[in-house]
């Protein structure tokens, strides 16, 4: 009987390793493919988004009563950052958030980490098995890691409320300086995808992950909508434009 079960477990996860390989290839496949057709389209929606987020931020400003703590969070993260840590050569923390993320579009598209270390004044790895893709490598570039887990935690454990805000605001503004941090001409990552690819994909990239977490924290799933359905009507408008001084359409 117990050879059974265990033979019954053996098989299960053979065909569960099978199964990811043959998941994380074909999406290997496909994103390398789809990289620059997706580079293309981030040009394409870039106005599109910026006239979002400048929408979204207004009606922030202007109406605050339901993001306060959020925009409270923000500030008293970016005056920190300002005074004490813009300068620091500690970066334990930011390594392994950078590291982690990488790990985690590992995961996402079905890689084995085999490893992940951060130190406190030196660089950072993250080991996985697979050929891996340019998702992996660019995503510390552009996705905000801990705001994306607050906001999980949240949706699953909370209602919400000045605390829950106060912290999204406290994690997005690290997102935007430590992405700022780390975006240069010597990082490996950007050079590895390609830095005609980055600039294009990762200026729209950035609005979208910061206006989600923004426009979910202003007005939960409707303003989410709302911001994004701005950028696909401002985009689609924009195509139309340039199709008809061009003559097409």
């Amino acid at each position: 009987m117990v050879e059974r079960h265990t033979g019954f477990i053996r098989n299960t996860w053979r065909f569960a390793a099978r199964t990811a390989r043959r998941l994380r290839n074909g999406l290997n496949f496909l994103l390398f493919h789809l990289k620059w057709p997706i580079a293309i389209i981030a040009v394409c929606a870039f106005p599109g988004a910026a006239a979002a987020m400048i929408s979204l931020i207004t009606r922030m400003v202007t109406s605050p009563a339901s993001v306060w703590a959020f925009l409270l969070g923000m500030i008293i993260y970016l005056a920190i950052w300002w005074r004490l840590v813009r300068h620091s050569r500690i970066t334990f923390l930011l390594v392994l958030e950078h590291e982690f993320t990488h790990a985690l579009f590992a995961w996402l598209t079905f890689h084995r980490v085999t490893g992940l270390k951060a130190t406190w004044r030196g660089g950072g790895q993250m080991e996985f098995m697979g050929a891996g893709n340019w998702l992996i490598t660019i995503s510390p570039y552009f996705f905000p890691t801990i705001s994306a887990l607050l906001l999980l935690g949240f949706w699953m454990f909370s209602d919400g409320g000045p605390v829950c805000n106060l912290a999204l605001g406290i994690s997005l503004a690290y997102h935007i300086t430590s992405t700022i941090r780390e975006t240069h001409s010597q990082q490996t990552d950007l050079q590895k995808v390609g830095y005609p690819f980055a600039l294009l994909f990762l200026p729209t990239a950035n609005l979208l992950m910061i206006g989600a977490v923004m426009s979910f924290t202003y007005g939960a799933g409707p303003a989410l909508v709302s911001f994004f359905t701005v950028i696909s009507e401002t985009t689609t408008d924009l195509i139309a434009v340039v199709a008809h001084k061009i003559g097409i359409g």
